[in-house]
């Protein structure tokens, strides 16, 4: 059985990871059935594996289990690690001490807005391939497989390490292991819902999953080996500003470290989040992988919401808007007035970080609000200044064209005002 190690100081996050790898009692199975129906999504068989799964919520916290692994000799696989984890150690330089005990340890960084740039990880982490990074929110179908794919190379590993006296089994034994991740690697790729480009040294397309090729309209035989200047030239009349789609491919070919998120525009009215990053193996870069996110649908329900919100900026209610990982995507004039923050201020920071200090009542009130579709009652805030406010809050699910949920509208009125006179 797999030991994983989920740190984050969230205990919701904590408890997502449960649901979708260790559904061992019949509540939690049933809880998890619910949870892939309300979302549209399938259980993957990986759920059914058995994984042993302990949680910290602070960098010391899980130093301390890795240091007692390793002395039991039943070591961690793989440890998934928030970026943020206020107010003690980052995820980076938990990461560090870790390695520090455990060298042997796959870690997922688990971000959306890093506080750290690829460079900077590098720099304090240092080039290997037993660092991935996993973006916010992501599905149970990426969280499996990624367990699936690291375990497996964990094992391998350690194999490896164990059986240096057999090589020559050992090669074998290593071929076939490496047939098979790759084959799921590959499931990988066409299970999720990005479309992923794989792109070498030499700027051909190495890689790429069916997603990809739907999400462009592009025949295989336009991918398959040739560079990818030839698949730019077909999609260009596609994008709103074909120039700055191109530019920012220049950009990334004459630095081969970076990486790179940004919005895409279509000339039919799509939005794409682009991210990229470098592709390591053995600590060297080899190419480059590119994905692509379609948006459409929730930056048109974050529009509606927006329009709706701007009807009532002249009102004292604080209207808010997260998406299903809480970070903040639209702001009102009623929430800056409240809180204190502008619109600005607010980009690339989660609601749970401004506005909350108890974890535990906000998970509550969300996992309400997930059951039910709504939510109301009384919250206890906190503003730019660090002064608590009591508001009466009311969270409604917001839903796509699929009825899938995509985003949380929440609207607060301040009853400190009224109470204190």
């Amino acid at each position: 059985m797999h030991r994983l190690l989920i740190i984050d100081d969230n205990r919701a996050i904590h408890d997502d990871f449960r649901k979708i790898l260790c559904p061992a009692s019949a509540s939690v199975a049933d809880l998890s059935a619910a949870e892939a129906a309300l979302f549209g999504d399938e259980l993957p068989q990986e759920a059914r594996l058995e994984y042993e799964l302990d949680c910290a919520y602070q960098g010391q916290e899980a130093l301390a289990l890795v240091s007692k692994s390793i002395q039991e000799n039943r070591p961690y696989s793989l440890a998934f690690v928030d970026v943020r984890m206020p107010p003690g150690w980052d995820g980076v330089e938990t990461i560090t001490r870790l390695w520090q005990v455990d060298p042997h340890l796959h870690c997922v960084i688990c971000t959306a807005y890093s506080d750290y740039s690829w460079e900077e990880m590098v720099g304090k982490l240092g080039r290997n391939d037993r660092l991935l990074i996993l973006k916010k929110p992501f599905d149970n179908v990426e969280v499996s497989q990624l367990v699936v794919a690291l375990t497996e190379k964990a094992d391998l590993a350690q194999q490896v390490r164990s059986q240096m006296r057999s090589l020559e089994a050992l090669v074998a034994e290593r071929t076939a292991q490496l047939e098979r991740s790759l084959a799921l690697a590959q499931a990988t790729l066409d299970a999720t819902a990005d479309g992923i480009l794989v792109v070498n040294q030499a700027g051909r397309m190495a890689g790429h999953n069916q997603k990809f090729l739907a999400l462009w309209n592009l025949p295989p035989s336009l991918i398959e080996s040739k560079h990818y200047q030839e698949m730019l030239n077909a999609v260009l009349w596609q994008i709103k500003d074909p120039e700055g789609f191109n530019q920012k491919f220049r950009e990334l070919d004459a630095t081969p470290e970076a990486a790179s998120c940004d919005l895409i525009e279509f000339v039919d009215g799509r939005i794409f989040e682009r991210y990229s990053q470098p592709q390591r193996v053995g600590g060297q870069i080899v190419g480059r992988v590119w994905s692509f996110r379609d948006l459409t649908e929730r930056k048109q329900t974050e529009r509606k919401i927006l329009q709706q919100a701007s009807l009532i900026d002249l009102a004292q209610d604080a209207i808010i808007v997260r998406d299903l990982g809480h970070w903040i995507t639209a702001w009102n004039k009623g929430a800056e007035r409240l809180f204190g923050w502008t619109a600005e201020e607010i980009k690339g920071h989660p609601v749970t970080e401004l506005l909350y200090r108890d974890a535990a009542a906000f998970a509550v009130a969300q996992r309400e609000l997930l059951d039910k579709g709504s939510w109301s009652g009384e919250l206890r805030q906190f503003t730019k200044r660090g002064t608590e406010v009591v508001v009466s809050a009311r969270w409604i699910l917001m839903r796509d064209a699929d009825e899938c949920p995509s985003a949380v509208l929440a609207i607060h009125t301040d009853l400190s005002q009224s109470r204190s006179s």
